[in-house]
């Protein structure tokens, strides 16, 4: 994820698909929900396994923390 393009804005940034392999050798698709912390601290990154929950958490943080969302991702 390349959230180096929102770092001077504090915002919640989802993207992905990404995918990885896990211990058993199987292939599980994923994605960042990640909050930016502007230029006062490091980002929080959250990695969701299923799109429509991703977009939920998105879609609450924006709204809870009032933050502009960066919406990168794609449905698969």
């Amino acid at each position: 994820m390349n959230t180096n393009t929102h770092t001077h804005t504090n915002a919640v940034v989802f993207s992905g698909p990404f995918t990885k392999t896990t211990k058993k050798g199987k292939e599980v698709n994923f994605w960042n929900v990640c909050i930016t912390k502007g230029r006062t601290g490091e980002p929080m990154t959250y990695e969701v396994h299923d799109f429509d929950k991703a977009f939920k958490l998105t879609r609450n943080i924006s709204h809870d923390r009032n933050l502009v969302i960066f919406n990168e991702a794609k449905e698969i």
